[in-house]
């Protein structure tokens, strides 16, 4: 196993967030939540979240993929239907952490302020 350069991390990490970002705004919109946003940075009428490099969902992105990839390789014959289902997974990818981060902003003010910091209440 060779690490990932740094470089391409990066550049995988910004394309997720930015991704997520619209996901997120998308979402705020279809629910009628008023919201500003200013780059990676939603404010709300009582809070504000930030799509910070951690909340990209870099690390399941990879598990995703290498999971798609052992899939397509095992069940699929063609190079053209590999790459295909590789390419598909990347949306859902970006899908999936949009839905979480605004869920999480949602619940946050609703039901327990911990849903954004992992730390309970006192």
């Amino acid at each position: 196993m060779i690490p990932i350069p740094t470089s391409l991390l990066d550049l995988a990490t910004y394309g997720l967030k930015s991704g997520s970002a619209e996901v997120v705004g998308a979402l705020f919109t279809v629910t009628s939540t008023p919201h500003h946003r200013e780059a990676f940075v939603f404010s709300l009428p009582t809070l504000a979240i930030e799509i910070a490099d951690e909340c990209s969902g870099i690390r399941s992105s990879i598990a995703l993929i290498l999971t798609t990839l052992l899939v397509a390789d095992q069940f699929l014959k063609t190079t053209t239907w590999r790459l295909a289902l590789v390419a598909a997974a990347l949306p859902f990818a970006i899908l999936k952490n949009g839905i979480r981060i605004a869920t999480l902003t949602l619940l946050s003010p609703h039901v327990d302020p911990s849903f954004l910091t992992g730390q309970p209440a006192s």
